[in-house]
């Protein structure tokens, strides 16, 4: 090989590793900036959410507090009672609101889809004996409807009348819109929101097949108690946050695709050292 063509070749070379460290520079401080893009709108995005789910939980919560409230004061019968849940505003905002007394069992509510049988006692139901416990506002543990997959929680509040426990109100909420809200939010089109309780109960996914589903069964090495990390699932890399959500023993998570969401990094990478390495050649 010639003087000249060894210069010529060790030139190139140069240029070319000289380019793949200017490309490789280039890619990290992308990919770092990206990262704290994505940490930070993840945050924002998490806390956003769980303040629009606590404020409309929370609304549900004062609805059935003046509903019940309204029983006390105007509910001396059950035709009194079956008029005050008979009301459109509660129609509207929940699946159904009913009343089970304490001294005989008598039972009314509001639900055009169903009737209870002869034999249905509302006192042993959980909505009853956890509010007629507790002497307070509580809400159970999120259920799944067998038949529409559709998540539901019922509130059970107690009703006192001469302040003597006259029996307990259930008013049963639809959760299937936290599937829509979760399912609309996405980062760099690279990631999911879910919602869970505190167990890792699903309450609320994208994929409505997973509601009522142990998260792990879909992220096996998911920490419910760390706030940030990092996993492994199917030879790809994910971001995994999770927050509370104020006001109930649920969860919010999101987790990221790491190679989605950096996909623009990489092709920019693999772009300039393909422009590199023609240079070279030319």
């Amino acid at each position: 090989m010639k003087f000249s063509q060894k210069i010529l070749l060790a030139s190139s070379l140069l240029l070319l590793s000289s380019i793949a460290l200017l490309t490789a520079m280039q890619a990290y401080t992308v990919r770092k900036e990206l990262e704290v893009i994505e940490h930070t709108s993840l945050n924002q995005m998490v806390k956003e959410m769980t303040n629009v789910i606590a404020l409309e939980l929370q609304s549900k919560k004062n609805l059935a507090r003046f509903t019940t409230e309204t029983v006390q004061y105007y509910g001396d019968t059950l035709r009194e009672v079956q008029n005050v849940i008979e009301t459109s505003i509660l129609k509207e905002n929940f699946i159904a609101v009913g009343f089970g007394e304490e001294r005989s069992g008598s039972f009314v509510e509001n639900d055009d889809n169903w009737q209870a049988g002869s034999d249905y006692d509302p006192r042993t139901r959980p909505w009853y004996q956890q509010s007629a416990s507790k002497q307070q506002l509580i809400v159970t543990e999120p259920y799944i409807d067998v038949s529409t997959r559709t998540t539901v929680i019922s509130i059970g509040t107690p009703v006192f009348q001469n302040k003597q426990f006259v029996g307990s109100m259930f008013f049963d909420v639809d959760l299937s819109g936290l599937s829509d809200l979760v399912g609309e939010v996405h980062l760099f089109n690279a990631s999911d929101f879910f919602i869970m309780t505190d167990k890792g109960i699903t309450i609320a996914h994208p994929d409505t097949s997973k509601n009522g589903e142990e998260v792990t069964s879909y992220i096996p090495d998911i920490n419910l108690h760390l706030k940030d990390q990092k996993i492994e699932l199917n030879e790809r890399l994910y971001q995994i946050r999770i927050a509370e959500i104020p006001g109930q023993n649920w969860l919010i998570g999101a987790i990221v695709d790491e190679e989605k969401a950096y996909q623009s990094v990489y092709k920019m990478r693999n772009t300039s050292l393909l422009y590199g390495l023609v240079a070279a050649l030319v």
